[in-house]
């Protein structure tokens, strides 16, 4: 009987952390649909004594930001742009790589610009080393653009055959323990019973179909953020 109790604790436990944690992880990483970044750096300049690299945006975003600073300040990643000087709202994406030009963050900015052409402080990731901009509105225009970073539909299936195929292992481990902990002497006929395997697999699938549209739900909720 403990030894069926335990096992059902550490198989609770372990199901939880890899359905949760693991294989979210590990198949669910968002990807972004910007592959290298657009801007392209023209001089170097002191800002407030800090050297800075001009970046001239690309011709899309040179509708209303004309160039974008971005330096280190004392260990502090920042991008500063400087617009055309007739936009006083502006609604951005900035999307993070790396030093491998690989798309690790997309960081949103909401600003509404009183005075001048230049735009606040946003704090950026350490490891940032290059950046793309993508407007998504300016003043009442409103570009309607997909979220830049989401999962892949094939990572999401494959997520989900793996989910069904844990959730049943859970289930048929559960059955086992609980046969060990509660059964008594009947409890191998209860582990060899068709009637039970047909209702773990049926438990298994409802069980997985829940976990995976949750997930779905989450990772869909989270790109239009």
């Amino acid at each position: 009987m403990v030894v069926g109790i335990i096992l059902m604790i550490a198989s609770v436990f372990l199901f939880i952390m890899v359905m949760t944690v693991f294989l979210p992880k590990a198949m669910l990483k968002p990807k972004c649909r910007i592959k290298a970044p657009e801007g392209r750096g023209i001089k170097r300049v002191l800002l407030n004594g800090n050297r800075c690299i001009v970046y001239k945006a690309s011709s899309e975003v040179g509708k209303y930001i004309d160039q974008y600073l971005l330096y280190d300040d004392n260990g502090t990643k920042i991008l500063r742009c400087m617009t055309n000087g007739r936009v006083r709202y502006l609604d951005y994406d900035i999307v993070i790589f790396d030093s491998s030009d690989k798309a690790v963050d997309v960081v949103n900015v909401k600003e509404e610009i009183i005075k001048g052409n230049l735009t606040r402080r946003v704090e950026l990731p350490k490891n940032t080393s290059y950046v793309s901009i993508v407007i998504r509105q300016a003043d009442n225009l409103n570009y309607k653009k997909p979220p830049l970073m989401n999962v892949s539909g094939k990572s999401i299936f494959l997520y989900s055959i793996i989910a069904f195929l844990v959730t049943f292992l859970e289930t048929f481990v559960l059955k086992i323990s609980c046969a060990y902990a509660f059964g008594g002497v009947f409890r191998e006929s209860f582990i060899q019973s068709t009637s039970s395997l047909a209702i773990s697999i049926v438990l298994s699938l409802v069980t997985a179909c829940i976990g995976v549209f949750t997930v779905i739900y989450s990772v869909k909720i989270r790109g239009k953020r």
